[in-house]
């Protein structure tokens, strides 16, 4: 019996569905409204979509641009997260639709520190 690399990388499975929710997520951000927050109008970029082996869970990573506070932006979509998920499932072909998980991208940050640091 062959052992399985607990340390391997992410199936392609969940890199394609990952992706997909990305997409999907995406042309939701354009066309819904945070009419009830301070965020309106906010351009907010999806990242990357990690998942779960299970494919039960998505960490969902976001940048807000054009010099939006990034934590209330984060916080807001955090509490409309649920209706989020539900707009999901009506364009997603899933048996189960993951959970998601909103966190900030920090990738561009620590990019422009090393930059400015190697400068």
């Amino acid at each position: 019996m062959m052992k399985k690399d607990i340390h391997a990388g992410p199936t392609q499975r969940c890199l394609k569905v990952g992706e997909e929710i990305r997409r999907v997520l995406a042309s939701i951000f354009q066309s819904y409204l945070f009419a009830d927050s301070g965020i309106s109008g906010a351009s907010i970029t999806i990242t990357e979509v990690q998942m779960s082996a299970d494919l039960g869970h998505a960490k969902v990573f976001m940048l807000p641009l054009g010099g939006t506070a990034k934590e209330v932006v984060l916080e807001t979509v955090r509490l409309h997260g649920p209706r989020l998920r539900h707009f999901l499932s009506k364009k997603v072909q899933l048996r189960h639709v993951p959970a998601l998980d909103f966190r900030l991208d920090e990738t561009f940050d620590a990019f422009a520190a090393i930059n400015n640091a190697l400068k």
